[in-house]
């Protein structure tokens, strides 16, 4: 309606072509408005309506930020030049609208100092003020005060609109100042506040999800994820993308396979305008969810298109130089498991082909060079790299969760890490005592930052201090943290195994392999293990996979078996007393004329990736049963997978 209202309100008169153009934007026929507003343009190259049209429309229809602001500085020039003065008669009710625009625009392209002067420059001329829309770009320049400031005068004002915006910033400001307790608070509170008034829970229950996991509280994190996806598709917040990071990390890989086949769909859903506002962010979790299913090839493909096509982050309260170093951090452990899977399938090809792929990987990487180049640049600032420490606090590295961040060791060195590690609980301490005080909630991240000490002495090699570390880490970190845990007990075995406690080592190892045997690829550590084969195809394929990288020839480890099943293998490993930790079947390719090797690839990928045929998806379900008899199931998440991507079928590399 406001087209017509402004219309109304003018002393000029609007032609026919220009009240046509308004007519379909305030229908939001954008696409309509678009076409009418560039043949009004072509007729009138300084309409000013048909420049306001145009940037409107390019905004809310295609996002395509850089020509929205275009037009809409062209309108607001073309202002500025006819009417200096704004008199009563001249269309200052345009000037208006074009700067609330622009600012919106500005504010997508998080070009905050210039958000702000146009903000400043409505403000001077027009009412009512713009005044909450000055929190979010104050807090992205980290002027915190300033805009706790006018976030307060706006909840002050008992205009319930106002006062659920701003409580809004308040949420993000808290959770950038790294204040665990009262972001998890102002953000509960806000969910709360806007669901009395009946507004769409998508955005506050997203910012309340990531809050619950500030003060550790997975389960309720859960919880208020799932709230969001009761909710509307209008915003940059996408509640199954938040559900596959939550389902991720605790080890449930069917369910976040299934969140990010609902991610996509909702993604699609948005208007178009915020429909690409998060691309590099949803790319970045299929990589991580490929990473994780052993499909590396398809990880690289993902990660890369994060990094090549990054987002603005105009709308969350994330710097994208930010989000690029985390998803930079990332791509340079992926590129490692990429690179364990050649040499997998090598061995699978043959033992020329093996040799072959190991003398190539002695070449550098040069992206490589520019991964660890971005993650150290952006590290260097104490607030990015106490952050990353600090778990579950978005003042690191966003998207990166503790299980990813342990890879931080390599890139920085073991050395700075730890004295990193003083500076993080410095800063928690600090923040601690400034943080609002709440009786039964304490917060305690020793736990995980064991951890990380455990993965500096991993670096070093110290066998002493890994066994020291990661009982300690074990002891304390919660059941949830199933991917950081597993990673952990992948560590611990190494070093019992190396110190000669072989026993120790090998029941430490089952409880990875029962959760995530994708953990030794990660960490580059083979098995123990005599691999043995049954049959006309399950023999020729266990002589392959004893090339492997993820095996080591050992009479005392593990025993994995390959036998024939129908037109393929099935394959299992096995522990020393005949129990089934890890079993997956693979059927030879009606087309292939390497059938052995191809099964033989396909089945190091089934056996070593993240347990993804379970059938109940709740965390109860990761009570230390045998990920075995659920190929069913895993067959099905198999084609899920598949679906997710176009360039190849699962297992195959």
């Amino acid at each position: 309606m406001w087209w017509l209202l402004l219309a109304a309100a003018l002393a000029w008169e609007p032609t026919a072509a220009e009240q046509a153009a308004m007519d379909a934007a305030d229908e939001e026929k954008y696409v309509t408005a678009r076409r009418l507003s560039e043949e009004l343009l072509a007729a009138e190259p300084d309409s000013l309506v048909g420049h306001a049209v145009l940037g409107q429309s390019l905004y809310e229809s295609e996002s395509d930020l850089p020509r929205a602001r275009w037009h809409l500085e062209k309108s607001l020039s073309l202002f500025s030049q006819a009417y200096p003065d704004r008199t009563e008669d001249s269309p200052w009710q345009m000037e208006a609208f074009a700067l609330g625009v622009l600012q919106d625009v500005l504010g997508a392209m998080d070009e905050r100092e210039a958000q702000l002067a146009r903000i400043e420059e409505h403000d001077e001329n027009y009412s009512p003020k713009l005044v909450e829309e000055r929190v979010w770009p104050l807090m992205k320049l980290r002027r915190y005060d300033e805009a706790r400031e006018i976030a307060q005068q706006s909840i002050d004002s008992g205009v319930d609109w106002r006062r659920a915006y701003a409580s809004n910033g308040l949420c993000a400001i808290a959770g950038e100042q790294g204040l665990r307790i009262e972001h998890y608070q102002r953000c509960t509170e806000n969910l709360r506040f806007e669901q009395r008034l009946g507004y769409d829970p998508t955005v506050a229950a997203f910012n309340a999800s990531l809050a619950a996991m500030g003060v550790l509280r997975f389960d309720e994190s859960v919880s208020l994820a799932e709230e969001g996806t009761h909710g509307g598709t209008g915003s940059i917040s996408n509640p199954f993308a938040r559900l596959s990071e939550l389902h991720m990390l605790s080890g449930q890989g069917a369910a976040a396979v299934v969140d990010i086949a609902d991610m996509q769909k909702w993604t699609l859903k948005r208007p178009p305008h915020m429909r690409f506002q998060a691309d590099a962010s949803e790319d970045f979790l299929r990589a991580t969810m490929y990473w994780l299913a052993g499909l590396t090839n398809r990880a690289m493909t993902s990660v890369d298109l994060a990094l090549n096509q990054p987002d603005r982050m105009g709308f969350t309260s994330v710097d994208p130089r930010q989000a690029q170093a985390g998803h930079a951090l990332v791509r340079l452990q992926i590129r490692e498991s990429h690179r364990q899977r050649l040499l997998e399938k090598a061995a699978a090809t043959g033992w020329w082909a093996l040799q072959w792929e190991r003398l190539k990987q002695l070449m550098p990487s040069p992206q490589a060079v520019a991964d660890r180049a971005l993650v150290r640049a952006e590290l260097s600032d104490r607030k990015r790299l106490s952050g990353l420490l600090r778990v579950y606090m978005h003042q690191g590295l966003p998207d990166v969760q503790p299980w990813m961040a342990m890879g931080v060791a390599s890139v920085i060195g073991p050395g700075v890490l730890e004295k990193a590690l003083e500076l993080a609980r410095e800063d928690e301490a600090a923040l601690a005592a400034q943080d609002t005080n709440e009786p039964g909630l304490q917060v305690d991240i020793e736990p995980w930052l064991t951890a990380f000490s455990a993965q500096a002495s991993w670096e070093r090699g110290s066998k002493r201090n890994i066994l020291d570390r990661t009982e300690k880490a074990l002891a304390q970190l919660p059941a949830w943290e199933a991917l950081l845990r597993a990673q952990l007990q992948v560590q611990r075995g190494q070093a019992q195994w190396r110190s000669g406690d072989r026993e120790a080592a090998l029941s430490t190892w089952q409880q990875a392999l029962e959760t995530d045997p994708g953990a030794f690829r990660r960490l580059r550590v083979a098995l123990p293990a005599r691999v043995e084969g049954e049959g006309e195809m399950g023999g020729p394929v266990a002589r392959r996979i004893k090339r492997s990288p993820r095996f080591r020839a050992s009479g005392d480890g593990f025993v994995v078996s390959v036998i024939d099943q129908g037109a393929g293998v099935r394959g299992c490993i096995n522990s020393p007393f005949g129990d089934q930790l890890v079993c997956a079947n693979v059927a030879a390719a009606d087309d292939s004329e390497t059938p052995v090797a191809d099964m033989a690839d396909k089945l190091q990928v089934r056996l070593f990736r993240m347990a993804m045929g379970l059938s109940n998806l709740d965390l109860d379900s990761l009570d230390g049963t045998n990920q075995v008899f659920n190929e069913e199931a895993a067959d099905a998440v198999d084609a899920l997978l598949e679906s997710l991507g176009e360039d190849e079928a699962p297992g195959e590399e």
